[in-house]
């Protein structure tokens, strides 16, 4: 992503995205429509707006979505969060086999720390990356 594609998705959100997790869209790498990880769903600004859109509206799972939360991807209807108060953990919903999304109990979904998930995912996005050439 972009400097502007962040500052897009703040200003129609209406939120501040923290550093650590600017900083790490800044470093995914580019590429085209060819989306054949579904790691890619971490760097497209349109489906991170919508998604994020959608789940204010109509919240997760018959859920309501908490404000402080911010999806940065969904694949296959299986949410990747994060709070805006606190981004140092993702969490992770699954529609099919849990965790399930509860408001009360959304840290019920904690999946790993942002620092390596976000690892893993330049990981994967790299060597999808490198396999191109």
């Amino acid at each position: 992503m972009t400097t502007q594609e962040l500052d897009e998705i703040e200003t129609s959100l209406g939120i501040m995205l923290p550093g650590n997790y600017r900083d790490w869209a800044l470093r995914l790498p580019r590429v085209g429509e060819e989306t054949k990880s579904w790691h890619f769903a971490f760097n497209d600004k349109d489906a991170i707006l919508e998604t994020n859109s959608r789940l204010q509206q109509e919240g997760c799972q018959e859920q309501f979505w908490p404000p402080e939360l911010f999806c940065i991807g969904e694949t296959d209807g299986n949410h990747y969060f994060i709070s805006l108060r606190v981004p140092d953990q993702i969490y992770y919903t699954n529609h099919d086999d849990g965790p399930y999304f509860e408001s009360a109990s959304w840290k019920d979904c904690a999946y790993q720390s942002t620092l390596e998930f976000y690892a893993e995912v330049e990981r994967a996005n790299l060597g999808w990356i490198a396999d191109l050439n």
